[in-house]
């Protein structure tokens, strides 16, 4: 019996009150949890402005810190955005955005991460692209889709992006491309290794379908992640249905990875 129709039955749902008290607990926590890394951060950029030139050891400390905490507030903002997925209650603000602005948004959010495993990073954008899309939104999953592509990369490997229209409709394509002589094609990519690039695969899958768009994973040798995008608005009935339906998904997912054994 699949899980909805688990939850289906009014016996094993908890009462809608216990349902709103651990959402509105979740959106709590997410706050609590960030707010003590704001002073951290600032205090961080403080120091790295002062230590210009410093002694190479503790660049390379700052840098660490940085990096701990630039990851510590993507997943806390995960948290928050998955929480709101799941309960139907995120609103997406669609509108005509640039996709070499996304794409170049993204990568400078995950500078940290490649610097730190020494990775490259490549962007073929073919003319001025514009995709009717929350920028933000979209910004932080492909942000997300670029750092699951990068599990088990090589030092020197690069992140390709690639975007352009085919059959009006805007295609990203994400993979990972080995530098070394005896790395032809794409590098593999464990998506379902470790929790947290289920739960990022996820979330970033559930932001993309939200506002009207798709997510295709490579098969065989081509792990490549290929995003497709609306050129034009969808109704807002269409986003209201599809806040319910991808509650759905996001929900099915986690199960699937999380509480039945694989």
């Amino acid at each position: 019996m699949s899980h909805y129709s688990r939850a289906g039955k009014g016996a094993s749902c908890p009462p809608q009150s216990a349902v709103q008290a651990r959402d509105r607990l979740m959106a709590d926590l997410a706050h609590d949890l960030r707010s003590p890394l704001n002073g951290i951060q600032g205090w961080t950029f403080v120091l790295e402005s002062r230590l210009q030139g410093a002694d190479d050891l503790f660049a390379r400390a700052l840098q660490g810190i940085m990096l701990g905490v630039q990851q510590q507030v993507l997943l806390i903002a995960e948290f928050s955005d998955l929480q709101q997925v799941l309960t139907g209650s995120l609103i997406v603000h669609p509108d005509a955005v640039s996709i070499n602005t996304v794409v170049h948004d993204a990568l400078r959010e995950l500078e940290g991460h490649l610097r730190a495993h020494q990775l490259e990073s490549r962007v073929e954008i073919f003319g001025e692209i514009l995709a009717h899309v929350d920028a933000e939104r979209l910004t932080r999953a492909l942000q997300q889709l670029m750092e699951v592509q990068t599990t088990g990369a090589q030092v020197g490997d690069i992140l390709s992006v690639a975007a352009s229209v085919v059959q009006g409709e805007v295609e990203i394509i994400v993979s990972m491309k080995g530098s070394g002589p005896e790395a032809g094609g794409d590098v593999s990519l464990p998506v379902s290794a470790r929790g947290r690039e289920r739960f990022s695969t996820v979330l970033a899958a559930s932001l993309i379908l939200l506002q009207g768009g798709r997510v295709r994973a490579g098969t065989g040798s081509d792990n490549a992640c290929t995003i497709v995008l609306p050129v034009t608005a969808c109704g807002n009935d269409v986003y209201e249905r599809l806040r319910t339906d991808v509650a759905r998904y996001a929900e099915e997912r986690l199960s699937e990875w999380f509480v039945r054994p694989d």
